[in-house]
């Protein structure tokens, strides 16, 4: 019984085997479980239908669902909507292309779908076509029953799926089974519809969609599940090869073996010795052996033996740094080469020998990722970062020659598109095909020079991520990728994409996972979840059907249905679908386009390829269904899409008109007013700008109005305190004199200097007014013209000679060229000699002792011009100042060397040039001189020339200059008296009235006065306040700065009278300030007294025995002056020979500056006060220490004690002795 019981069993689980066997046969659809990422549908579904659009309708019970081939739109029972559908549970849907779409709910009501409006119609019973109540009311068996697909019918049997072959009457029910690919994971089916493409959807208890594709291309994906995990985890296979009837796939676990699509656990190799877990390549060989390389080596497996032989790992091979191998490569049936780290390997199949070959220089520490034996000399080697190399062998078979083709070579004809290299290929055409992590390539050897192309694949993504190429009886491409498969005709260059989606994701093939079965021309692919094989005879190209439709308009992410109201304004008057324009206002610029493309016959990604005419430059392309613009601005556009496939191959284009109004104030009326208004504005602005603009110029005129006028007074005040100064400097010598000439008995030849004095100044002041004058009658057009004849030669060496004795005293070269003809000629000579006096007087002023200048005179080339020319080598004038030069009043410019610029003598100079009909030019180059050209017209006379007799100014003053001044030698009986005055008649009056009283130095300006009271240190000083080169006010602040001057007594002589230049006198140190015009007796008096208070001073000075004492009785200067005297004696004390010759050297002063400086602040002479500062130290010494007097007396100089004792007793009025008690 066991037996017969043990055999039926055995018969039994025979014949299920048989029906497993036969179903799997018979499983023909692939199923695609349908999801979406936003919506699915989630009840029992009643009712699949496709409409005339292309939508697939399903319906559940909780709505009503639309498929466009990515997403689910819900429809669902809405009470506060008539036209939404009248009950949320369908019991079927049907489509009739002549009444539309038409539903059925569980309450038995019909609703019909509205298309263009996107809505539900509720219809009577009675109203519904008779053929559409019949269909409403069948089931999916009986509207499908006519249709036939490849000789089979399809029917619902108990819920479960069937097929029916109509020819061989075998049945197929669909079971449910999530191990395997395209296999139900549900198969409780309460729906089915076949649609016009022959697609089979199906719909479940559950809510889930399934759809078959009869027609699709026969690729099978076989999950790989790791050994062991009871087919619930995955293996990504990274190598593949076949052994007979058997598929060998390396992963990182180890090596899975499959047999009829089903892991072959009871394989020999599971029991073998190998050791290699992460697998990276595969290789069966002419003697059926497998090789297996992966991260740890290289090892041999024999089937025979069922052993693993380590070929290549840490302890065969200790000299190589990683032992990874990547790739194997059979060259014939002799030789195996291995890919490794830096190089590459040879294996001899006959002895299993192996030879290794160092790559490093080539490969740049990178590995070998594959190989293709191009020929057997050469070698092609992809490599993980250095692009490819191409190796040449020798006759011996060793490398003597490699080529780098890479990226790195900037200017190399042999550019790849990236350097890392997964996958080699040589076509039947002889090109390369090379696959990086950036594209592929095509290289062809046999063109001169070798040409480089690199091919796209996919038109959304230039550089596809290539993982393994190997090619099919044909000849063609077929090209494996992270995005899916490609195949590419090598004739057209044809490029066919394949895309598939599983539960699990897109495919997505690992690097150099590929093997090529020729016996039963099949491909095997590696992938993350298993392997795909398939016959490339078997796959047909795809032609896309997508039809891409409107769907869906967004406005503020809300999106728009047929007649709804969006901001109090109706946007869709119907389904955008069936819309050709759409009208938006300015508050709705930015709007969202969704696109369907109703494809149901391929499940490749799409891409959408769009613009906006009028506001896009170029076609845009997206994988999104949603097409998105932000404040458009205003205006019309044509919205423009299409969908590109696989293949590149375009749909028919879409378009669709998009209307931007603009705001209420972008309508011509409001154009037209706001230009008005811009106008009327732009008017009253550049109206209140020139007002604005008037007004700011008419202040800036007042400004500078007032400015000038302030300029002008400051230069007529300056003017005026010059010409004050020129006034009562001769009225002081006219009025002075006369007194002297009353009241005093004086000698005929002081007579006749004080007479000469009066009568010069006299004189000068008569020129002086009259040109003041003349300068009134030339700004009021008064002048007039007085002319006369004369040789004009003799007139100006009349004026030169005027002015040679001034410039002999200044040691100036004053030169005069004229011409040796007489030059008669009809003349206003007066306003002449008055122009000239101007011009030389300048150029002597402006010019340093010692110059240059010259006079010259001549006529022109044709004797109708006369040319006077004053040029000098002085100061020279800026070119800023040569514009405002003429200006009255003007006083600005350099410091003349000597005498004032009254401010009024070139304007007037210019002005009398102007009256006589002539010019005058100035040409000057700072501190090389001035050039001053008068061009005056020449009128020849016949007349007999005036002789005029010109009185020379100063000539009288020559035998009474201060060189000739008598001086006086007796420094002790006659105080020193220096008397610094630009005016030589000041100074010779001066010198007659005081000189029999004091021993008098005279300087005509401060800055040689300064130098000679450093050398002589007098005993007061005089000075005028206005002189050239330094004035008063400096020399007085100098003097008082300098501590060997800053004792002496100064007295300031001015023309300057107010209150605050009197101040300014007394703060910078003076004793007294003298008023022009003044009295020669009181100025007397005033030095009297300054000089008897000095001497009073000295006196006290005299008495005071302390050095300390004396140097708080002192002013500052001379307490510095003190302190550093006393300092040198102290540091000389103890030298006898120690005197005032010694002490001025050690000051680096004369012995006369010396005297007269300890004299004016000690009241000693320099010999008393040596002794004066040694009696001070002896003093100390008496006080503070236990010496005796002798030890004193050596300590402080003496030589003697006797002689120290007399001066001691003189100087305290004790002896040393009494004194020390």
């Amino acid at each position: 019984m066991d037996i017969v019981k043990n055999k039926n069993t055995y018969l039994c689980f025979i014949f299920i085997s048989f029906l497993c066997i036969t179903n799997l046969d018979a499983q023909n659809l692939f199923f695609e479980k349908i999801t979406s990422k936003e919506l699915n549908p989630v009840t029992q579904i009643h009712g699949i239908a496709k409409d005339s659009v292309g939508y697939i309708w399903i319906g559940s019970w909780n709505g009503s669902y639309r498929y466009d081939g990515k997403t689910f739109d819900f429809y669902y029972h809405n009470p506060n909507d008539k036209t939404s559908l009248p009950n949320n549970r369908i019991r079927n849907i049907i489509s009739d292309k002549k009444t539309g779409l038409w539903f059925l709910t569980f309450d038995n009501r019909y609703a019909k779908f509205n298309y263009k409006l996107n809505s539900f119609k509720l219809v009577n019973s009675a109203d519904v076509p008779k053929s559409v109540v019949k269909d409403l009311g069948s089931n999916s068996n009986t509207l499908n029953k006519n249709k036939i697909i490849d000789g089979k019918r399809y029917f619902l049997s108990s819920h479960l799926f069937t097929s029916y072959e109509l020819n061989s009457g075998k049945e197929y029910q669909y079971t449910a089974n999530i191990n395997n690919p395209g296999q139900l994971l549900d198969d409780y089916i309460t729906d089915f519809f076949i649609d016009d493409q022959n697609i089979i959807w199906l719909g479940t208890r559950s809510g889930d969609i399934y759809k078959a594709n009869p027609n699709r291309n026969p690729f099978e994906l076989h999950y790989s599940f790791r050994k062991g995990s009871d087919n619930k985890k995955l293996a990504t296979v990274r190598a593949v090869t076949k052994s007979k009837d058997k598929i060998w796939l390396g992963t990182d676990e180890s090596i899975l073996i499959y047999k009829n699509n089903k892991l072959d656990s009871s394989d020999p190799f599971y029991k073998s010795n190998s050791s290699i877990k992460n697998v990276r390549s595969l290789l069966r060989d002419n003697k059926g052996r497998i090789w297996i390389g992966g991260i740890t080596g290289l090892e041999c497996y024999d089937p025979k033996t069922n052993q693993c032989r380590s070929v290549i790992n840490k302890v065969l091979a200790p000299k190589l740094e990683t032992w990874s191998i990547f790739t194997l490569e059979s060259a014939g049936s002799d030789y195996l080469w291995v890919g490794l780290y830096k190089g590459i390997a040879r294996v001899n199949l006959i002895d299993d020998s192996i030879q290794f070959f160092d790559l490093s220089k080539e490969i740049n520490e990178h590995s070998v990722m594959d190989i293709l034996s191009f020929s057997n000399r050469e070698l092609w080697l992809a490599t993980e970062g250095n692009g490819i190399v191409r190796v040449k062998l020798d006759s011996k078979g060793m490398v003597h020659n490699a080529v780098r083709l890479n990226s790195f070579q900037k200017n190399s004809m042999y550019n790849t598109s990236d350097n890392i290299i997964f996958a080699l290929h040589k076509d039947k055409r002889g090109n390369i095909w090379s696959g990086s992590s950036e594209g592929l390539n095509k290289i062809t050897p046999s063109a001169n020079p070798m040409r480089i192309e690199k091919i796209q694949l996919l038109s959304e993504n230039p550089n596809s991520y290539i993982s393994s190429i190997t090619d099919d009886s044909q000849g063609n491409l077929w090209v494996a990728h992270k995005q899916g498969i490609s195949m590419i005709d090598i004739v057209s260059n044809k490029v066919s994409n394949y895309q598939k989606e599983d539960r699990f994701g897109l495919w997505t093939f690992s690097e150099r996972a590929v093997y090529k079965d020729i016996s039963e021309q099949k491909i095997y692919f590696g992938d993350k979840n298993g392997y795909l094989s398939f016959n490339p005879d078997e796959i047909k190209t795809i032609v896309s059907d997508s039809k891409l439709v409107f769907k869906s308009l967004y406005l503020a992410n809300e999106k728009m249905s047929p007649m709804k109201f969006f901001n109090g304004k109706k946007v869709l008057s119907k389904d955008l679908s069936q819309t050709k324009e759409i009208q938006l206002d300015s508050d709705n610029r930015s709007f969202t386009i969704e696109l369907a493309s109703l494809n149901y016959s391929i499940t490749n990604k799409e891409v959408f390829e769009y613009m906006l005419e009028g506001y896009d430059e170029k076609w845009i392309k997206t994988s999104s269904s949603k097409t998105i613009y932000n404040m458009i601005p205003p205006g019309s556009y044509i919205f423009k899409a299409r969908i590109i496939s696989l293949n590149d191959a375009r749909s028919p284009l879409q378009t669709m008109e998009v209307n931007i109004s603009g705001p209420w104030y972008d309508t011509l009326l409001a154009k037209v007013l706001f230009l008005l208004l811009i106008i009327g504005s732009a008017y009253w602005v550049f109206k209140e700008i020139l007002y604005r603009e008037r007004l700011k110029n008419e202040i800036r005129l007042v400004r500078l109005n007032t400015e000038r006028q302030e300029e002008l007074n400051r230069e007529k005040l300056k003017f005026f305190t010059n010409i004050s100064h020129d006034l009562k400097t001769p009225l002081t010598l006219i009025a002075d004199p006369i007194k002297q000439l009353e009241n005093k008995k004086l000698s005929t030849n002081e007579k006749t200097l004080y007479f000469s004095i009066i009568n010069r100044n006299l004189n000068y002041l008569t020129r002086l007014i009259q040109q003041i004058l003349d300068f009134r009658k030339s700004e009021i057009g008064k002048l007039k013209l007085n002319t006369s004849t004369q040789d004009f030669n003799v007139f100006i060496e009349e004026c030169y000679n005027t002015f040679k004795y001034i410039a002999d005293k200044r040691n100036i070269d004053f030169k005069l060229e004229v011409g040796k003809t007489s030059l008669n000629c009809h003349l206003d000579f007066e306003k002449t000699d008055q122009i000239l006096i101007n011009i030389i007087s300048n150029a002597l002023k402006y010019t340093p002792d010692g110059g240059v200048v010259l006079l010259s005179a001549h006529l022109n080339n044709t004797g109708n011009v006369l040319n006077i020319t004053v040029q000098d080598n002085g100061i020279g004038i800026e070119a800023k100042e040569l514009e405002k030069i003429f200006e009255p009043f003007n006083n600005s410019g350099p410091t003349p060397f000597h005498g004032y610029s009254s401010g009024i003598g070139l304007s007037l100079t210019r002005s009398l040039v102007e009256f006589l009909n002539g010019t005058i030019t100035i040409e000057s180059i700072v501190k090389k001189g001035t050039t001053v050209i008068i061009s005056l017209p020449f009128i020849t006379s016949s007349d007999t020339p005036v002789i005029q007799n010109k009185e020379i100014l100063i000539e009288t003053l020559e035998q009474k200059s201060v060189d000739t001044l008598p001086v006086v030698a007796d420094e002790i009986t006659k105080p020193t008296v220096l008397v610094v005055e630009d005016n030589p008649d000041v100074q010779a009056y001066l010198n007659n009235e005081l000189s029999n009283e004091y021993n008098l130095i005279q300087e005509y300006n401060g800055k040689k006065g300064f130098e000679t009271a450093l050398q002589t240190i007098p005993d007061i000083i005089i000075s005028d306040v206005m002189m050239p080169e330094m004035e008063g006010t400096q020399l007085c602040s100098e003097l008082k700065m300098n501590e060997n001057t800053c004792h002496i007594p100064i007295i300031l002589l001015t023309a300057k009278g107010s209150d605050e230049n009197q101040i300014e006198g007394y703060e910078l140190g003076a004793e007294a300030y003298v008023m022009k015009p003044f009295s020669v007796e009181v100025l007397k008096a005033q030095i009297k007294s300054v000089l008897d208070n000095r001497l009073i001073l000295q006196n006290r000075l005299a008495h005071i025995n302390s050095i300390s004492q004396l140097q708080v009785e002192s002013p500052n200067l001379d307490k510095a002056f003190l302190s550093k005297t006393v300092d040198l004696i102290s540091s000389h004390i103890e030298e006898t020979d120690f005197g005032p010759e010694i002490l001025a050297n050690e000051l680096k002063i004369s012995q006369r500056q010396l005297y007269r400086k300890i004299k004016a602040v000690s009241g000693c002479t320099v010999h008393e006060f040596i002794t004066k500062v040694r009696m001070d130290h002896s003093e100390k010494l008496l006080r503070n220490s236990d010496l005796s007097i002798s030890q004193i007396a050596y300590k402080v100089g003496f030589s003697e004690a006797s002689n120290f004792s007399r001066t001691f007793s003189k100087h305290f009025g004790c002896s040393p002795s009494q004194y020390g008690k």
